[in-house]
């Protein structure tokens, strides 16, 4: 996670600052939080390096505990650099989470109203009772991941090519 010593650290823009601290080492992160405090960041990574603590990089960061951030041995500002990175990283998993249970959703909700060649709704292989549908005994692997204006736009592009290709040909598309 450290950089070695022959390799010269490069600076990196404050615009690119919060992308820098999900793949830069914990030099880079703490001097993009903390631009005047460089003097300092040498001091506080022997500290976190210790073999009592041992936090080399901003992965070993993001497996702490909110409340073992307190215990480290650095200033509270440097523990509040950690406490904004364990914040990102839950709203990006919050984030995460409701995307694919949206999706989830989307996939219920697209599948409730479909039917197999017999006009039977499309069961899961486990639990099925009555009727079974064969024709649809995958579909615990189908994923929705398009919204309803994506696939409008799928059906325009397809409209759109077939037209083209029956150029001379009267066709109506429905």
């Amino acid at each position: 996670c450290l950089p070695s010593k022959g390799e010269p650290e490069l600076k990196k823009p404050r615009s690119e600052a919060r992308a820098a601290q999900d793949s830069a080492t914990l030099h880079e992160v703490l001097a993009s939080a903390l631009p005047d405090k460089e003097a300092l960041i040498p001091g506080w990574l022997d500290a976190l390096s210790a073999p009592s603590v041992s936090i080399r990089c901003p992965e070993d960061v993001k497996r702490l505990d909110s409340q073992d951030i307190s215990c480290l041995p650095v200033p509270p500002l440097v523990k509040g650099v950690f406490r904004r990175m364990l914040k990102r990283q839950s709203e990006k998993e919050q984030e995460l989470q409701k995307l694919l249970e949206a999706t989830h959703a989307r996939q219920r909700a697209f599948l409730a109203p479909q039917r197999d060649r017999q006009m039977h709704p499309l069961l899961f292989k486990n639990g099925m009772q009555g009727k079974q549908s064969t024709y649809s005994q995958d579909v615990r692997s189908y994923r929705l991941i398009l919204t309803n204006e994506e696939i409008q736009a799928g059906v325009r592009i397809v409209a759109r090519r077939l037209e083209t290709w029956c150029k001379g040909e009267r066709i109506v598309l429905v």
